[in-house]
């Protein structure tokens, strides 16, 4: 009973964000610990130098009487126990060893205090013990700061504009970044921002971290100073700048990974397409199309020459450029869009068949109209049967292009229950 009401006192003090009384516990822990450790070299002095003859008399060897008067000045919740810290911590011998040498006032713990600090940690970090433990074997000075393993999660989940609990599930393929303090974080999060070109004002850095989401952890993981060179190998092979590379890998730092002259192949295939330099292609796009970009380049040249020539075979009739196709490439984004784009874009063709106005706008679209149709939604197409089907799309007065761009509560609202009893009827695609 005892136990359970101080792991509740415990997770309480957590909840209410105040790791100082957990950490003065600690602080408590690692002075009794020093002041055992005092007494022990202390004793050991003395024996050493005293002569031996009692000990013998007695029937006991100097190191014997050391251990037990050792023993003796020790206090109890200070005497020899690493088993049981062990079994706390569910780690095998050589790796427990490791974490004691790397921070020997974990011996200092008694197992019931260790124990409650791991449930304590688990509890704020929404994580296992066991994630807890991985993280103590990466920097075990972390038990005497318990607290900033929850900044540090604090910190991260501000920059990815998430919920703690969010960024906690998002964090648990990087456990080695809440091993980081709080000052570590921050010197890395500094040193990423500037190899990438991200503004340096935390408000609009929390803009690109947070759209980048887990990129952003992926990039974080990796050592700023490898990101750097990778990134200056990216920009000599493709003929660009650093700025234009970051900006590419932002949204996929898997392209890091990948060979310069691999990626070169796959853009050169593109802007050979647009008729221009690898150069001049990427200085033609803009943010939006370059964050597209960078998932195409994951792709084979193959495949790429086959998404351009799909689309092309799609819009044949429009004899539409190189550089056309591409761009509408790159609006659509990827190969299950182009797939899609397909199956709807026969599908739209179908539906505008009877209505003159709606046909001939189709046949005319634009390269911006053209976008709009190939990305219509699945609510899109049924807006469309319905006032095609219904005999209303002349009477809505409403252009094709306006029609798919509908939300889909708007268009509810304007043609009432007779449309939400047509959707209800199964007739919609």
């Amino acid at each position: 009973m005892h136990r359970a009401q101080h792991q509740c006192f415990v997770q309480q003090q957590w909840q209410q964000q105040q790791p100082s009384w957990v950490h003065q516990q600690l602080d408590m822990r690692v002075s009794q610990f020093q002041r055992a450790r005092f007494i022990a070299t202390a004793v050991s002095r003395r024996v050493q130098e005293s002569p031996c003859g009692g000990c013998a008399s007695r029937g006991m060897q100097p190191q014997q009487q050391q251990q037990q008067q050792t023993q003796q000045q020790l206090p109890w919740y200070n005497q020899p126990h690493p088993e049981q810290l062990r079994d706390v911590l569910k780690l095998p011998p050589f790796r427990f060893q490791t974490v004691v040498h790397q921070e020997p006032a974990i011996l200092g713990f008694q197992s019931d205090t260790l124990s409650l600090t791991i449930e304590a940690l688990a509890a704020a970090l929404h994580t296992t013990k066991q994630a807890v433990v991985g993280i103590l074997e990466e920097r075990p000075a972390m038990l005497l700061a318990p607290h900033e393993p929850v900044e540090v999660l604090h910190q991260l989940a501000d920059l990815l504009q998430r919920r703690s609990e969010e960024a906690a599930f998002l964090l648990s393929p990087y456990p080695q970044l809440l091993a980081l303090s709080p000052q570590q974080l921050q010197q890395r999060v500094g040193s990423l921002a500037a190899v990438m070109h991200w503004p340096a004002e935390q408000q609009e850095l929390q803009q690109v971290t947070s759209a980048a989401g887990v990129s952003f952890l992926q990039l974080l993981v990796a050592p700023v100073h490898r990101t750097q060179q990778q990134l200056e190998a990216l920009a000599t092979a493709l003929g660009a700048s650093q700025a234009a590379c970051a900006l590419l890998v932002q949204r996929q730092p898997h392209l890091l990974q990948m060979s310069p002259a691999v990626l070169r192949s796959r853009l050169f295939l593109l802007a050979d397409t647009s008729g221009v330099s690898c150069r001049d292609f990427l200085q033609q796009l803009q943010p939006e199309q370059v964050r597209s970009l960078s998932g195409l380049l994951l792709l084979k040249p193959a495949r790429l020459a086959q998404l351009l020539d799909v689309l092309g075979k799609l819009l044949t009739e429009r004899q539409l450029p190189g550089s056309t196709l591409v761009r509408l490439l790159l609006q659509l984004g990827s190969s299950h869009a182009i797939a899609d784009a397909q199956v709807k874009w026969l599908a739209l063709q179908s539906l505008v068949r009877d209505v003159g106005s709606w046909r001939d706008e189709l046949a005319a679209a634009g390269e911006a109209e053209l976008v709009v149709f190939l990305g219509v939604s699945h609510e899109g197409l049924a807006q469309v049967q319905y006032l095609a089907g219904t005999g209303q799309a002349v009477q809505s007065s409403m252009s094709l292009a306006e029609v798919v761009s509908c939300p889909a509560g708007q268009f509810k609202q304007r043609f009432g229950p007779e449309y939400v009893a047509w959707l209800a009827g199964g007739a919609a695609p």
